[in-house]
């Protein structure tokens, strides 16, 4: 980033210190992993899209069950670990739009600086420490247009693997005969239970935070977990019922 290191490196450019207090060690770590690992997941997602799609274009396919389920199960793996990386991506994003809000105060503060300075070196001291934060805030701009885009392409392909992968399930329900109709109607029901998990957890943290809310003695600690829906107190919650 024009001469630096990224934001997600370790190094932080003179000038640029109070950048630490607004970025989060999991901030950094998520926009090493993007960066590090985009291409292979990029790589993986398109392999298992033209794996499968060579598959459903092949006329003298035999229908192998096997074949197939392993197929779909390898292409979903993918697919989930390219949408865990995503996440990544949002809060890099995430962590530049917090960045741009403190290098905007910045520049505010010094320039506030330089209108009651008269001294001239002092004034260029400013000067400079302005074009520092300028000239960070520029690439923050070039690196948060570069992640979106990147994320953007990302997700056309995992949707498109997904569409295949759905075409994979159909077709093991409809050309496996019984063995194929057993393994569907498993993972449909397998769905619908994480779907009702899903949805149950999340009323019971609700509730659960609206018990801590109402309680007198109510502690910090206690709101976090209710945040970060630590089981232990889901859990209890779940007990009283």
């Amino acid at each position: 980033m024009s001469g630096h290191l990224g934001w997600w490196e370790i190094i932080v450019p003179i000038g640029l210190w109070f950048i630490c207090d607004v970025l989060k060690e999991e901030e950094r770590e998520a926009r090493k992993e993007w960066e590090y690992k985009r291409k292979e997941i990029n790589r993986k997602v398109e392999e298992y899209n033209d794996s499968i799609q060579d598959y459903l274009s092949d006329k003298s396919r035999d229908y192998n069950f096997q074949e197939m389920i392993s197929l779909h199960h390898s292409s979903v793996l993918t697919a989930n670990e390219a949408y865990k990386l995503m996440q990544n991506a949002r809060t890099c994003l995430d962590a530049v739009g917090k960045m741009l809000v403190s290098t905007k105060d910045r520049r505010i503060l010094l320039e506030g600086k330089l209108n009651a300075l008269h001294d001239k070196m002092e004034k260029n001291e400013i000067y400079k420490e302005i074009r520092i934060v300028q000239d960070y805030r520029k690439g923050l701009f070039v690196d948060k247009d570069k992640v979106k885009v990147e994320r953007a392409e990302l997700y056309e392909k995992v949707k498109h693997l997904n569409n295949r992968t759905h075409d994979i399930k159909i077709m093991i329900r409809d050309h496996c005969g019984t063995s194929g109709d057993i393994w569907y109607k498993k993972l449909e029901e397998r769905k619908i239970d994480k779907n009702l998990m899903a949805e149950d957890s999340k009323r019971i943290c609700e509730e659960y935070k609206e018990y801590c809310t109402n309680r007198s003695d109510f502690t910090r600690t206690e709101a976090i977990f209710v945040e970060l829906r630590v089981d232990p107190f889901i859990e209890m919650l779940a007990k009283k019922k």
